[in-house]
């Protein structure tokens, strides 16, 4: 969501740095990569939509790297009409989600806050 960038100062830089980081991992011979970018605003998914029409790709990697709203995914979604793929990649092997979700109390060994910058 474009609205982070103002008040988090390095996150837009961040999150661009981990997008950075998917193209490698998913190329393959015979495989073209079609990455509109960061999608941050309405507007940058309904272009990115359009492109992925014209280059009339097969599927949709959606790497979900923070928040995100559906108008900022449905215009791609809809516009392809093609399968999406979600990738929400963690820089742990797993979530504990037995802590995660217990009374919305969750303990991290690095701490909260350090957590939610993270």
């Amino acid at each position: 969501m474009d609205t982070y960038w103002p008040k988090f100062a390095d996150l837009k830089s961040r999150i661009e740095g981990c997008l950075a980081t998917v193209d490698p991992k998913l190329a393959r011979s015979g495989v073209e990569i079609i990455n509109p970018g960061l999608i941050d605003t309405p507007e940058k998914a309904r272009e990115a939509g359009h492109a992925f029409r014209q280059a009339d790709v097969d599927m949709n990697l959606l790497h979900a790297t923070t928040y995100t709203l559906s108008s900022s995914l449905l215009p791609v979604v809809r516009r392809t009409k093609l399968p999406v793929v979600v990738l929400n990649l963690w820089s742990e092997l797993a979530i504990d989600y037995e802590s995660f979700n217990t009374n919305n109390q969750c303990r991290f060994p690095i701490g909260g806050r350090a957590f939610v910058n993270h």
